[in-house]
């Protein structure tokens, strides 16, 4: 079967797939939008931010991979999850939102003007045709005495730690009204939908050429098994950082060894498909607040019901926040600033057992305790997505793998403890040694869902999979827009960057101008 030639084929209804569809719809042209999920974000779930949490692992809105054993971290196993639907990972992720690190931007974007930083942020922050909007969560008393404490210890408050490398602040969310609001509800209010076709539960299988043109996109119906063709001028891979890459292997475009496994002709020698995977190895360290409800005790019994009532009569209520409420970034722990020491903390207000998700998400445990989150916002170690000979995902983060990122994980975690007992509190037993620092990172870290890299954009195709303009290099009509283009990170976190690469492509192809 079929479809009929569209002007573009966009693959993923994401961050960057759904700010295609809509920019390119509302320049008048017909857009084939294809994903694999088929939820839209109409649940309360999706709605109201804590119960984000609630949506891991469930295989209607998420998608659950385990990784290769991971050789700096116990050989340990670990969950990453990638969300699904028309909204993608931004249907079941905190929502925290932070643009970055202008400088940084500049430096992996190198080839790109040096005023596009500036230029695509006026897009986010100032556009009265863009949806969006930005604003604090919850925060309690367990919240003030973390605020009191790094103010005691001279870490500067600021109002808000975008493009800030020293300083605290409580975290930003896209929440408008006490609920979750992103770019899903902009492409909802703002897109032309009757310029976009939607193919629900539909996974894109390969790309179709014809001679040295991509031409369409072969695409099974996860439902029905039905095969089918959707044919268009331009093809967008917006899948994200595990699918856009295994889309290029399948489609005889990658490493020969891999595109060899995937069951295809070689059609385009390009080693970088699937590799440089880099993320957040994000670890916590749990500590005892004696005194304190946190959302161990909140999200149980009358207490529960007392939360809800508050949130919806539009108090503070822990139902406002994804469990996190205050950040700060620290980059001196060698008593010189350092954007490339940058590391990350939250306060987070549970604790859990990471690695038993289950299909109902998040489980808190009962205990008053609390944890710290941490992670290295510029990692050096970097991992691959591949496939096995039996045509299976791998996916191989390489954590902690680089030195420079393991001493430094040592000196954050230091820190913290160091932090935690300023605060008054301490974590569990004895005076920590460095046997203990390196066994509580090797089997508390777990990935910080922050996936980037796998096809990375350079301005040499030895070096990279598409070029400044976002095209593969090799092949005509084909582009990847997503978090895979990033060839390092910019953020502490990575929706808002992905966003902000879709408006520059949206910008390249003439769907949106100034």
């Amino acid at each position: 079967m079929s479809h009929q030639r569209y002007d573009l084929a966009v693959v993923g209804a994401g961050t960057a797939g759904l700010e295609i569809a809509k920019n390119a719809s509302m320049s008048g042209y017909k857009v084939c939008l294809i994903e694999q999920g088929y939820s839209e974000g109409k649940s309360y779930l999706n709605k109201i931010p804590l119960l984000s949490g609630k949506l891991l692992q469930n295989d209607k809105h998420c998608l659950s991979f385990i990784s290769k054993k991971q050789s700096g971290l116990e050989d340990r196993e670990l969950p990453i999850l990638q969300g699904i639907g028309f909204g993608g990972s931004s249907l079941i992720n905190g929502n925290v939102s932070y643009l970055g690190f202008e400088k940084r931007f500049r430096e992996v974007f190198s080839f790109w003007p040096k005023s596009m930083f500036q230029r695509v942020k006026k897009h986010i922050y100032h556009n009265p045709n863009f949806s969006y909007n930005r604003e604090y969560g919850y925060s309690d008393e367990l919240t003030n005495i973390f605020c009191k404490t790094l103010n005691n210890i001279a870490v500067p408050e600021v109002t808000d730690l975008d493009n800030i490398i020293e300083g605290w602040a409580k975290i930003h969310l896209n929440i408008q009204g006490s609920k979750r609001y992103n770019f899903s509800n902009d492409f909802n209010e703002n897109a032309n939908h009757k310029n976009i076709e939607k193919l629900a539960s539909t996974r894109a299988i390969k790309i179709v050429f014809k001679d040295n043109y991509a031409s369409g996109v072969e695409c099974e119906n996860l439902v029905t098994k039905a095969k089918i063709t959707v044919n268009a001028k331009k093809i967008i891979l917006s899948a994200g950082t595990i699918f856009s890459p295994l889309i290029l292997m399948r489609s005889g475009i990658g490493d020969p060894k891999d595109v060899c496994k995937a069951g295809a002709p070689l059609k385009f020698q390009q080693e970088h498909v699937g590799k440089h995977l880099k993320d957040h190895a994000n670890f916590r360290i749990e500590f005892d607040c004696i005194g304190f409800d946190t959302l161990n005790q909140k999200t149980r019994g009358l207490k529960l019901f007392n939360e809800f009532f508050k949130y919806i009569t539009s108090k503070n209520s822990i139902f406002k926040s994804p469990g996190a409420t205050l950040a700060w970034n620290k980059s001196s722990f060698n008593k010189k600033v350092s954007i490339n020491s940058l590391v990350r903390y939250h306060l987070v207000h549970f604790t859990q057992e990471r690695s038993l998700l289950s299909s109902n998400g998040i489980k808190f445990q009962k205990a008053q305790r609390a944890s710290i989150g941490c992670f290295q916002v510029f990692p050096k170690s970097e991992g691959s997505i591949s496939l096995d000979n039996k045509n299976n995902i791998q996916i191989d983060p390489n954590y902690l793998s680089n030195k420079f990122d393991r001493a430094l994980a040592h000196k954050a975690f230091r820190s913290g403890i160091d932090l935690l007992k300023r605060a008054g509190f301490a974590k569990s037993g004895k005076n920590l040694i460095n046997d203990d620092i390196e066994q509580n990172i090797g089997s508390e870290t777990f990935s910080g869902y922050h996936l980037i890299g796998t096809n990375r954009m350079s301005d040499d195709k030895n070096s990279g999979v598409v070029d400044g303009s976002f095209k593969v290099f090799g092949i005509n009509n084909l582009y990847v827009c997503d978090a895979s283009i990033f060839p390092d990170f910019v953020s502490t976190h990575q929706y808002l960057p992905t966003l902000a690469a879709s408006k520059i492509f949206c910008l390249n192809q003439g769907f949106l101008s100034d």
